[in-house]
């Protein structure tokens, strides 16, 4: 598999948006927002969020073949309880061990998130077994923390966390 892993950038945009439309179309209780809601925002505002805009330190990478087809993508951002990974999506077609790009994609967040913390947090939908099981497998312990998951509080989000390392590393 040819594949490279970048930082998503703001003229990113529109393949981002298209992913972001892409992830929600076919896992939707994966995200917090729908189709109808990435559709209605505009070219500043995916803009902003291919940039990881905002207050708190964030990044998206992208997982591009050669040819130029997004195939992957996956982001953090540094809050006060340390960062977070989210928007975690690869195509079905590139999914798995063989294909290797989950694997890479996670490796670019873990690597950035150690400029903060030792370790990594997530939330994943109580009920998104192969998330859950590919979280696991890759090191992600359940904490037994729950939040309600914001567009139907009647679910809950199971909170996953993995040591990184001992000691956060200077970020740069």
């Amino acid at each position: 598999m040819d594949f490279l892993i970048r930082r998503i950038v703001e003229d990113d945009w529109a393949p981002y948006r298209d992913i972001r439309l892409a992830m929600l179309r076919e896992i939707p209780m994966a995200y917090s927002e729908t189709p109808e809601e990435v559709l209605g925002r505009g070219e500043a505002d995916w803009r902003e969020r291919a940039a990881a805009g905002g207050s708190t330190p964030g990044i998206r990478f992208a997982a591009i073949t050669s040819a130029g087809e997004w195939i992957g993508s996956m982001g953090s951002y540094a809050g006060a309880d340390g960062p977070t990974l989210m928007g975690v999506y690869v195509a079905p077609a590139f999914r798995g061990d063989a294909a290797g790009v989950t694997s890479a994609l996670m490796a670019a967040v873990e690597d950035w998130a150690m400029g903060y913390s030792t370790s990594l947090r997530l939330d994943v939908h109580e009920s998104n077994a192969r998330a859950i099981a590919s979280y696991n497998k890759r090191g992600y312990v359940a904490t037994g923390n729950t939040k309600p998951y914001p567009p139907d509080p009647t679910h809950v989000e199971l909170e996953m966390v993995k040591q990184l390392s001992s000691a956060p590393r200077e970020h740069g």
